[in-house]
């Protein structure tokens, strides 16, 4: 390779943008009482300030996967028709984390 090519190559390298590391949740609902997966809820994640920075709607396994937007600490957030909202304890991502958490939701009913 010609000197001024691999220069350029190497310059264009250098102004492309790096990598974005991701941090996802691969969740799993279930009920506190039983263990039982909870289907059809969705289930927010939020900010330290309580900002919804992503959501997904729980599967029949009880399971969803949210992306955060950033690392950081953050809290889950369940909601149903029918049941009293859940919210998790803080949960801390570091860049490019992959957690697998479970999620264990009350089911309270309320009007």
């Amino acid at each position: 390779m010609r000197p001024y090519l691999r220069l350029a190559a190497l310059v264009l390298a250098a102004a492309l943008p790096a990598p974005v590391l991701a941090q996802t949740i691969h969740g799993r609902l279930l009920e506190e009482a039983t263990g039982t997966p909870v289907a059809g809820t969705l289930v927010a994640l939020l900010d330290l300030s309580g900002a919804q920075r992503a959501t997904a709607l729980s599967n029949a396994e009880g399971a969803f996967v949210l992306r955060a937007p950033g690392a950081g600490t953050y809290r889950l957030r369940a909601e149903r028709i029918g049941v009293r909202a859940s919210t998790s304890e803080g949960i801390t991502l570091a860049p490019g984390q992959t957690l697998n958490y479970a999620f264990r939701v009350g089911a309270q009913p309320v009007m």
